[in-house]
């Protein structure tokens, strides 16, 4: 008995009930102990109380008897989260939280203890987590509207990626798109958790962060971009994708549109057009490929853009890989109409040399004419890549519509030297658009024309044109029938002949 009484010192000793007979005594004994906690909110959803943790009150929490699962007692967090249960008998108890306290898409997310031992005269200290659920991207999204949630993934951009604070996010089960982040330094490959409310964006389920931000929690490996068609990148394959990184492999692109402050580039592999938007918050550096006609290989995150579309956003210039499908003039020359085509080759004239944007080009297949160039500055011996479209002009194919890029500087290749008959049929239609060269030729005529002056010249083989361009500054004063000449310049096509049409001054030469 004085073990017992020691055990217990401090404890409330009452006696029940007493009688005459000192044998027939019975001792009655009550033991009691407390039961104190905090109860706070899990703000980054680690379930372990932090710095930037707060109390929450209002919470009840409430003692079941083991066994029974009746309510020994209950008390309710104050506005500093503390609660307090003084006089518990000693036992075994259940913690419990009354999950109607809580309220706003908040749980009970941990209590630390949730079965506890009262013994007497002593303290139990319980820790009480209120937070929101940590669920799985495919989890959250499927949420209604308004519902607040703590997701974990990897990061697939920046924050400041596309400069409108969206993050895109990625687990095991899916992609989701965050809107409305914080700043906060997070890069492809972070592991981040993040805390928001269940909305929509673009006609698509979003996660709201309302300007908190992300709370990164380690470098992870940024997971590989799914591979699709053009046909599904638009409609991130049924919307399953929706938010996803993605890869295109090789498409067509078909059209660019300035959208504004985005460039917008449409791109097809035959399975459907999808539109790749650079961002203009991006430094793309200037590609001069990235025009119709171009094959482009794109990564990126699928945006809604509305009607069931979706748009491909590179994240950076490394997820842009743009080729041209360049192939040999004499393949060219033999195109349908309508064709786009790529050629490289050297340039044999001064883009404006004869006033009408044309430009003859020349490799070692074959020579051919682009008309309509797009302003630029080129010179014979200029290496360049021509962009374009297979068009007839006088029966003969030309690359019309056309865009010229400018890759380097080479050398003009030497002229062909043909008579002047073979000039005159540019040797069965062999050297149309090529340079040549003529030698020893009698002027026989000369003739004021709409576009200069029309010299015919014959080395007694037959007679050919030598169309002095105005735009062609040269004295042709001592150019006169009876003079002899050699002339240098590129073959044109003129009313079923050719004429050959000198680029410069330096071209005639009297014998």
């Amino acid at each position: 008995m004085r073990l017992f009484v020691a055990a217990i010192a401090g404890v409330a000793v009452a006696v029940i009930g007493c009688e005459n007979s000192g044998s027939d005594r019975v001792l009655g004994i009550e033991a009691t102990g407390d039961v104190v906690g905090f109860v706070y909110f899990d703000n980054n959803a680690n379930r372990e109380p932090d710095a930037g943790d707060g109390a929450v009150g209002g919470i009840e929490v409430a003692l079941l008897a083991s066994g029974t699962g009746d309510t020994i007692a209950s008390a309710n967090s104050d506005d500093l989260g503390v609660f307090s249960l003084a006089g518990v008998p000693v036992g075994v108890y259940r913690v419990v939280v009354d999950t109607t306290t809580v309220g706003d898409s908040a749980i009970v997310a941990r209590i630390d203890t949730t079965e506890i031992t009262v013994t007497p005269d002593d303290t139990v200290e319980i820790e009480v987590a209120i937070s929101f659920p940590l669920l799985s991207v495919v989890a959250a999204l499927a949420l209604p509207l308004g519902e607040k949630v703590f997701v974990t993934g990897i990061a697939l951009n920046a924050r400041a990626t596309f400069g409108d604070s969206t993050l895109h996010v990625a687990d095991t089960s899916g992609t989701l798109r965050a809107v409305r982040v914080g700043p906060a330094a997070v890069f492809p490959g972070d592991s981040v958790r993040l805390r928001g409310t269940v909305a929509t964006r673009d006609g698509r389920v979003v996660l709201d962060l309302d300007r908190r931000p992300p709370v990164v929690l380690s470098i992870a490996e940024l997971p590989p971009p799914d591979t699709l068609t053009t046909g599904m990148a638009a409609t991130a394959n049924g919307g399953l994708l929706d938010a996803a990184f993605v890869r295109v492999d090789s498409a067509r692109i078909t059209d660019t549109v300035t959208v504004g402050d985005d460039f917008v580039v449409t791109v097809d592999d035959g399975t459907g057009a999808l539109e790749v938007g650079l961002d203009g918050n991006i430094i793309f550096p200037p590609e001069p490929f990235l025009v119709p006609g171009g094959d482009l290989r794109v990564s990126g995150l699928l945006v809604h853009s509305g009607g069931g579309k979706w748009r491909l956003k590179p994240r950076s210039d490394e997820d842009v890989l743009v080729s041209a499908p360049v192939i040999a003039i004499s393949e060219a020359r033999m195109l349908p109409v309508g064709e786009v085509v790529f050629i490289d080759g050297v340039a044999l004239n001064f883009l404006g040399a004869f006033g009408d944007n044309s430009l003859h080009v020349s490799d070692t297949s074959a020579s051919i004419r682009a008309t309509r160039v797009r302003a630029a500055f080129l010179f014979p011996g200029d290496s360049v890549r021509i962009l374009g479209t297979i068009a007839l002009q006088e029966g003969q194919p030309v690359i019309d519509d056309a865009t010229s890029f400018r890759l380097g500087i080479s050398r003009v290749p030497p002229s062909v030297d043909v008579t002047t008959a073979a000039a005159d049929r540019a040797d069965g239609g062999v050297l149309d658009a090529a340079l040549v060269r003529i030698q020893n030729a009698d002027i026989v005529s000369t003739a004021t024309v709409t576009d200069g002056v029309l010299l015919t010249v014959d080395d007694g083989s037959g007679a050919v044109g030598v169309l002095v361009d105005a735009s062609v500054l040269v004295d042709l004063t001592p150019f006169v029938p009876g003079a002899v000449v050699d002339v240098v310049g590129v073959l044109v096509p003129d009313s079923g002949v050719w004429v050959l049409k000198p680029r410069a001054a330096g071209d005639l030469a009297l014998q």
